[in-house]
């Protein structure tokens, strides 16, 4: 009770200087009854409320809170041997999880000065993404988030002078920094598997998996800004191979494979189109994958994510027919993969389009049967119209280029019902 109301006073007091904080006595019974598992919880509420008193609006600058500092850090870092501690209680380790990413958060910018104890720190919190469940591990993800902002962030070298030292100081930081982030996005692109009783989850379940995926997408496109996205891609393409020598091929382990596609399909932004050394090897593996419902999804967002690459791709490289024909499937296998397919051709065709020359019957063959809706699309009205109108827009092209009346197709199409939007048979 002493310790729960030391921390409530902590939250709104004024005043107090951190090396009076740093010499109280209530401030060192909270610090050693870190590694009681009677007091855990109550101390660690303290110690986080003393992080945050370190950094709040009132302190007079982080130099005046060091004595409070230097005594804060050393008792938190003695519990990473916690965080791996299996016969802990997983509260108690969630209480201890939560008192590191507090830790990393509020003293980013002294982590990002990349100094010997800041380097420890960074391990610890890498040990706490790495913990199994996704609500330990995901407390980190903002302190990465902060992190990256900060080495990225010009404001943050304003300390260094001029041009030339602030440039040198971020290409330092940045170097430091590489390999914790190469780390940690091995460490989230495993987060993304989907569970094997997966089918039965209920629809909160369901959402919150969903949720789970949005965040790792969220910090591979961090990782990307300090390691390039070229780089990122190169080890999840690991993680691709690994998966693929699995069994994956033969339908068996696919939840591996369809991970690290998700994660390469979620930096495809950051990705530049002129890299060749990756995706050459990555688009011809995808028509051999099984047409398992998620991984099929996934492998129809990935085409459409990568359009532009596509249509860089040298001409040597063969790679559009075949997924054109993925898309083909995804659309005729259920809703979610028709949705997934529907949107990529959209982009296929958008930037693709000069590509399609000797296509012309394929192409009005799948505008055909997604107006008519005959044929076993499951393609949804709204998603329809896109796909309609971006084969249209392919297939226009097509005719243009080879002087060809595109009046004809026009002519043709409405012989098939569609004039208008709210005229479409499907």
């Amino acid at each position: 009770q002493v310790l729960e109301g030391f921390a409530s006073w902590l939250r709104f007091c004024h005043g107090i200087t951190a090396a009076t904080l740093a010499s109280h006595p209530l401030v060192h019974t909270a610090l050693s009854s870190l590694n009681t598992d009677q007091f855990l919880e109550a101390a660690v509420n303290v110690t986080s409320e003393l992080i945050h008193f370190t950094v709040s609006r009132d302190s007079c600058g982080i130099t005046e809170q060091f004595p409070l500092i230097q005594i804060l850090i050393p008792h938190v870092m003695g519990l990473k041997e916690q965080l791996k501690d299996s016969s802990k209680d997983e509260e108690d380790v969630k209480a201890i999880a939560r008192l590191f990413a507090d830790m990393g958060d509020s003293y980013v910018d002294l982590i990002a000065t990349g100094s010997g104890d800041a380097m420890q720190i960074v391990n610890a919190l890498l040990e706490v993404t790495s913990h199994s469940e996704f609500d330990i591990s995901s407390m980190t993800f903002n302190f990465w988030h902060h992190l990256k902002r900060n080495l990225t962030g010009r404001d943050s070298y304003t300390s260094c002078g001029s041009e030339v030292p602030i440039e040198a100081e971020r290409n330092r930081r940045m170097q430091l920094f590489r390999p914790p982030f190469e780390v940690l996005v091995s460490l989230v692109s495993s987060r993304v598997e989907y569970p094997e009783d997966f089918h039965t989850f209920s629809e909160e379940d369901r959402r919150d998996f969903r949720y789970a995926r949005y965040a790792v997408s969220d910090v591979l496109l961090d990782a990307t800004d300090v390691l390039g996205g070229d780089s990122t891609l190169k080890i999840l393409f690991m993680k691709l191979i690994q998966a693929c020598g699995s069994g994956a091929e033969q339908n068996q382990n696919w939840q591996p494979l369809e991970a690290a596609l998700f994660c390469i399909q979620a930096i495809a932004k950051s990705v530049s189109i002129e890299e060749k050394e990756i995706l050459p090897q990555v688009m011809p593996l995808l028509p051999r994958f099984p047409h398992q419902e998620q991984l099929l999804q996934t492998v129809c967002s990935t085409i459409g994510a990568f359009s532009k690459w596509i249509d860089a791709a040298p001409a040597e490289l063969p790679i559009l027919p075949p997924l054109v024909d993925i898309l083909n499937k995804g659309m005729s296998t259920s809703e979610d993969t028709a949705a997934a397919a529907s949107v990529a051709f959209k982009y296929i065709c958008e930037d693709c389009r000069g590509k399609f020359s000797g296509s012309l019957d394929g192409l009005f063959q799948i505008y055909h049967v997604a107006i008519s809706g005959v044929g076993g699309y499951k393609v949804s009205s709204e998603d329809s119209l896109h796909l309609v109108e971006a084969l249209r827009l392919a297939i226009i092209t097509i005719l243009v280029a080879f002087n060809m009346s595109p009046y004809l197709f026009i002519h043709n199409s409405n012989q098939c019902g569609y004039h208008d939007a709210s005229a479409r048979p499907c």
